[in-house]
């Protein structure tokens, strides 16, 4: 029987190197949930000002439609030209291919939200007072990164296992003890005890 020993740190590399694969993993599960998050978030306030942008839209399509007819009846008065009503009308279809391209722009986003979330946008979805109690600099915001960032944490750890991976075929280099041991069993049966050797066949 052969066991061995010591295999020349080879088994506490690999160890390592297998706890920091567990970690980098992890890491880059955080890193997604987090994306999912901020894809969440992002989609949230670009619904917001896009439903701001429909309403100011809708507002100045209003101001265009008054435009108009105020041009037509100042052309049928003879106070303005033909030329006023052209622009009247390109001025109201102008805003007319903006509002529907937001609205467009607001279906699908209110499809990836959903997408994301499972929940269908709220109606009277509004911005949230306030995330921060202060202000951060730039050098805070890229300590915190560094530190909590799930995508810079997962590269640190997918690093250190590649290290730790090389460790591992260097570790084979140093040297290995073996331990054996083995045992002997035998029976002979070629002569008979001493007490049948005088007593003679009956």
């Amino acid at each position: 029987v052969k066991q061995n020993l010591f295999r020349g740190l080879a088994d506490v590399a690999a160890l390592k190197e297998t706890d920091l694969q567990i970690r980098a993993k992890w890491s880059n599960y955080e890193a997604i949930k987090q994306k999912v998050l901020r894809d969440v978030a992002a989609y949230y306030f670009e619904i917001i000002a896009k439903k701001e942008e429909i309403a100011h839209l809708k507002a100045l399509l209003d101001s265009r439609r008054e435009s108009v007819d105020v041009a037509k009846e100042m052309h049928t008065s003879g106070a303005a030209k033909y030329l006023d009503v052209a622009q009247a009308n390109a001025s109201y279809a102008e805003t007319e291919a903006k509002l529907s391209k937001a609205e467009s722009d607001l279906s699908s986003l209110s499809a990836k939200f959903e997408e994301l979330t499972g929940m269908v946008v709220p109606v009277n979805i509004t911005t949230p007072e306030k995330f921060f109690d202060t202000f951060l600099t730039v050098k805070q915001g890229i300590d915190i990164a560094m530190k909590h960032n799930p995508g810079i944490i997962a590269a640190a750890d997918a690093l250190a296992a590649a290290r730790e991976a090389i460790k591992k075929p260097n570790a084979k280099l140093m040297p290995s003890i073996d331990a054996s041991y083995s045992f002997d069993q035998s029976i002979d049966t070629g002569s008979k005890p001493d007490r049948f050797k005088n007593n003679p066949r009956s």
